[in-house]
């Protein structure tokens, strides 16, 4: 029976249409048992970035007793944060097999194509167009399932369930799904390792990852009862789903034993991964077939990882054995099978008893560079007449980058010319120079990519352009610096950011025609007589530079400012220069030395500057800082001192960094300290060390370093209005200089802490009486040392009032000074009140502010005697709480008994 709904647009039927349709097929589920296996895919439309092409492959049982077939499918479309909400749908149209279909919506639909006498391959192919960017899941969801199937209950009336989800987003980049190669349709035997992968391809090289997940029914929803195979389980990695022992009996969600032989269904669920983000999924749903009980035992792969250079051939020797000496039948599939040009190619060379071989040949291209390696499927079968068993392995192959060539690396005045030959790979997005001072004698292993951050190399440069081979290196216009050596190293990289393997190494140093300074050493400090000498190589690398030569030293106050010219006129071999009546005290100086040739300027040297210290008296103790900007490498630094004018200075440390901290020293003491560096430059022929003193520097250490915060303690009593506090110091040195206590106190949450009172070190706590009728407030303590050091607070403590305000229901004002006024329970922490009390008939009777009361039963306003009788009250109260001022309102009534009566009715 077919059904047939005539539309406008027989491609393109919108989702509420396809699902009434999908529902009246459900009614003759009967005749439809026969979806086995299957997955959807998708690949990406190379101009328009939302259109994509899906590709709906299953497998169906045929013969006499199915009926059912599907010339076309429904693929339906949602959000996947709603995979139920289907937004849209298409009709999909069979495309592969033999002849047309003749009941199909589409005209060119084709009739499958057989596999075996009871498995056929259907391949339906359609294209949509999202909207705009999101995340999607596309599905599809068909009556039924093939009967009979173990661990899916009554799997006859159970809907087939498929599903893959994708990314559309400018930001991630074109993308298709993987290309699962390996069938899902496979037989096992009983009680004997079984072993199957997907073969999972992903064209665009993003990373894969496997994982088991329930089968599922209409529309994606669970199956009741379902279960995944006891013993399954795959590698994550991988994806080798291996089953320990097929059709072992477990336990459903009934209690019931399920096993044995038959037909079990499996999901895969390939997630595919691009920079950390999730961009897709493709959903497998797989059939194995457990067979009788045999004696048969699987045949056992051996492979091997490799890589291999863009460019370069790869030939991989592939071998199985079988312990039942069965022949094997060797086949091997992946993504590079697929390749044009230069696809894969397997061999099997060799089928004996028991064991088998062959050759994996690839000649690879630049255009198979990546970064993630290709996984080649390998399968291994034997021949058992009952029941051929299988293994499956894994062969990864990474494809690099060819190393770039540098081809000159040439000096030129302060800079270093480079070039290098067009990089082999025109795919690569670009090159990248890297360089280091001195060669790192590095030889990268045959795959080895990238260049170890350990040896020193820093990129300075990258090249978008691939057609550019030459770089002027001139260290960003600063220039090079002279008596280094300098070396180069590049490499590629390619869209998915891989890098290619490291280029050879090219070095070069900077021709001696100008002058290399070699110390800036001070030998006198002054604030106004100073004296700094400065020394340099003189330039040996003449060329065809003519006489008279003349050096011209130009000092520069170090941090910036303008040059000084201080000496000119020296001839060649004059290399010293004595620099006086400087500011040594204060200040640093940096110099250069110019070099002319017959009056004009061949060149300036690096600049260098003296050492210049800066000290900071602490506690007992002396933190030292000093600055050397010079060109050469400084190595150690020796640090001497003397005690106030005292001499000579005794060496104290020597250290690699620019800092030290000299302790154990005596507050309120003069001490004076001097640096002296030791370093060098790379290049020979230079003086090996150089030494270099700094300024003389004196200061006092002093106690600048507060107290660690006290402990405080506080019991508040409301009874009796008052706060106990407790003081402590914490255990540790820091505390052992705290001779002081300050107690800080405000009333009032959030208000600035003042001064209350200081105490001796030796107190422990203080009893707080307030002169007012209020506890509330905030305390912090802090400790000061002797030299007046104050701590911080380790915390705020805070206490708030127990208020309490209640009055009388009763009073008897008769004047024998019992209970003669009206007057409220004993009460504390209020700050008034203001009380109105009425008569019956509203009248009012009595006012006050004063939270003591003090009624004696008198009409405030008559200077009458109130009649005994019920009287209203209205009081509100004014609370002191550490808030603030907090009002809340009474209200009650009143009793006067009394022998005095003015003789009205109240």
């Amino acid at each position: 029976m077919r059904i047939v709904f005539v539309a406008p647009d027989m491609r393109s039927i919108r989702a509420g249409t396809l699902l009434m349709l999908w529902c009246l097929l459900w009614g003759i589920s009967a005749q439809a048992t026969h979806n086995r296996a299957g997955e959807i895919t998708f690949s990406r439309d190379s101009l328009n970035p939302l259109k994509y092409n899906f590709t709906i492959v299953t497998y169906t049982r045929i013969g006499s007793s199915v009926t059912a077939d599907r010339c076309d499918l429904t693929l339906l479309f949602s959000s996947a944060g709603s995979p139920q909400s289907f937004f849209d749908s298409i009709l999909v149209p069979r495309v592969n097999g033999p002849d047309n279909c003749p009941s199909s919506f589409f005209p060119d639909a084709r009739l499958g194509e057989p596999i075996s006498s009871a498995v056929k391959k259907n391949i339906y192919k359609g294209t949509y167009t999202f909207n705009g960017p999101g995340d999607y899941l596309a599905s599809m969801s068909d009556p039924n399932r093939n009967a009979d199937i173990r661990n899916i209950p009554n799997s006859v009336e159970m809907p087939f369930f498929l599903q893959t989800t994708l990314v559309v987003s400018p930001f991630l980049g074109a993308n298709s799904s993987p290309m699962l190669l390996n069938p899902p349709i496979d037989d096992a035997c009983y009680c004997k390792k079984y072993i199957h992968n997907p073969g999972a391809y992903d064209p665009d090289g993003d990373s894969l990852s496997y994982s088991l997940v329930p089968c599922r029914g209409s529309f994606g929803a669970l199956i009741d009862c379902y279960f995944i195979p006891s013993g399954s389980s795959i590698n994550p990695t991988t994806g080798d789903y291996r089953w320990i022992c097929p059709g072992a009996n477990t336990s459903n969600c009934n209690g019931q034993s399920i096993g044995g032989l038959g037909e079990y269904n499996i999901s895969i669920l390939i997630s595919e991964w691009r920079n950390g983000i999730r961009i897709g999924s493709v959903l497998r749903d797989m059939q194995i077939t457990v067979q009788g009980n045999c004696q048969n035992d699987p045949p056992l792969i051996t492979t091997l990882d490799t890589c291999v250079v863009a460019g370069e051939s790869v030939s991989l020797s592939i071998g199985a054995t079988d312990i039942n000496s069965d022949l094997i039948n060797l086949s091997v599939t992946g993504g590079p099978f697929l390749f044009s040009p230069n696809p894969a190619v397997f061999v099997q060379t060799q089928n004996v008893s028991g064991q088998a071989s062959g050759v994996l040949t690839w000649s690879t291209l630049c255009a198979n560079v990546r970064r993630v390696p290709y996984v080649f499927s390998v399968k291994a079968e034997d021949n058992d007449p009952f029941q051929p068993l299988v293994d499956f392995g894994s062969i990864n192959i990474r494809v690099v980058g060819p190393p770039p060539t540098i081809l000159t690396a040439q000096p030129q005045g302060t800079s270093i010319n480079l070039s290098w030959a067009p990089y082999s790979c025109t795919n690569a997005i670009r090159l990248d120079l890297y360089r280091k001072q001195d060669s790192s004698s590095y030889t990268p292993n045959h795959c080895e990519t990238g260049i170890p951050a350990s040896l020193g190399f820093v990129r300075i440069a990258s090249f978008n352009n691939l057609s550019q081979t030459t770089y002027t290196d001139n260290n960003n216009g600063q220039g090079l610096l002279h008596g280094y050596d300098y070396c180069y190293r590049m490499v590629a990289i390619f869209s998915d950011s891989s890098v290619s393997k490291a280029s050879n190494e090219r070095c070069a140093r900077l021709k001696k025609d100008v002058a290399i300074i070699t110390n800036v050493t001070v030998d006198s400090t002054s604030s106004n007589s100073g004296k700094i000498r400065v020394v340099w190589s003189k330039p040996t690398e003449l060329d065809q530079l003519p006489p008279p030569y003349e050096y011209r030293l130009n000092r520069f106050p170090s941090g910036g400012g303008t040059s000084v010219q201080v000496v000119a006129g020296l001839s060649l071999n004059d290399t010293i220069v004595v620099d006086s009546l400087l500011d040594t005290q204060t200040k640093g100086w940096t110099y250069s030395v110019a070099f002319y040739s017959q009056g004009n300027l061949v060149g300036n040297s690096n600049k260098a500057a003296s050492i210049f210290l800066s000290l900071d008296g602490q506690d007992r103790r002396m933190e030292l800082s000093w600055t050397a900007q010079v060109p050469w490498t400084n190595r150690r630094y020796a640090i001497y001192r003397t005690i106030g004018n005292t001499f000579p200075y005794q060496f104290v440390d020597s250290v690699s960094t620019t800092t030290f901290i000299d302790t154990g020293l005596v507050n309120g003491r003069t001490y004076c300290y001097r640096i002296e560096s030791k370093g060098s430059y790379t290049q020979t022929g230079l003086v090996n060390p150089i030494f270099n003193f700094g300024q003389r520097a004196c200061s006092e250490p002093k106690d600048k370093t507060p107290p660690c915060p006290p402990l405080l303690g506080l019991s508040p009593n409301c009874q009796d209005l008052i706060n106990r506090l407790s003081f402590a110091l914490p255990v540790g040195a820091c505390a052992s200089d705290a001779v002081q206590y300050k107690l800080y106190f405000t009333p009032v949450l959030r208000d600035s802490l003042k001064l209350l009172k200081s105490f001796p070190i030796t107190d422990t706590g203080f009893v707080d009486i307030p002169d007012s009728i209020s506890i509330a407030g905030c305390y912090a303590l802090s400790a000061v040392d002797s030299a007046g050091n104050e701590s911080a607070f380790r915390d705020t403590l805070c206490t708030d009032n127990c208020p309490t305000y209640e009055l009388p229901n009763v009073f008897t004002p008769n004047g024998d000074l019992i209970n003669d006024l009206f007057r409220p329970f004993p009460y504390r922490s209020i700050l008034g009140v203001s009380l109105t009390i009425y008569d019956r008939w509203g009248g009012v009777v009595f006012t006050t502010t004063d939270p003591a009361v003090r009624w004696n039963g008198d009409n405030s306003s008559t200077g009458t005697t109130c009649d005994d009788g019920v009287y209203y009250y209205v009081c509100t109260v004014n609370e002191i709480r550490l808030e603030g001022i907090r009002s809340r309102t009474l209200k009650g009534f009143i009793h006067i008994f009394s022998s005095k009566s003015n003789g009205k009715t109240n």
